[in-house]
């Protein structure tokens, strides 16, 4: 059974404009982590999809209620 992405890597994948190996250089994730969590290989720590948000929510990328929608969920399971 495959899970359901968290909102903003969907919002990443459904875009398919995004240069991943740079997002992940500016969220100073590992190579390849963005693209291993899309694909369902390795998915994304709270704390890395937390960093992802605010990359999106500081440069104003994106609908900014799914920005908010991840911080949301974030936040509901600490």
């Amino acid at each position: 059974m495959i899970q359901p992405l968290p909102p903003i890597l969907q919002f990443v994948c459904d875009a398919q404009v995004f240069n991943l190996s740079k997002l992940d250089y500016y969220c100073a994730f590992p190579r390849g982590a963005i693209s291993r969590a899309i694909k369902g290989r390795k998915p994304l720590t709270d704390r890395q999809l937390q960093k992802l948000a605010f990359v999106f929510r500081l440069t104003k990328i994106g609908p900014q209620w799914v920005i908010e929608k991840q911080l949301q969920e974030l936040q509901k399971r600490e």
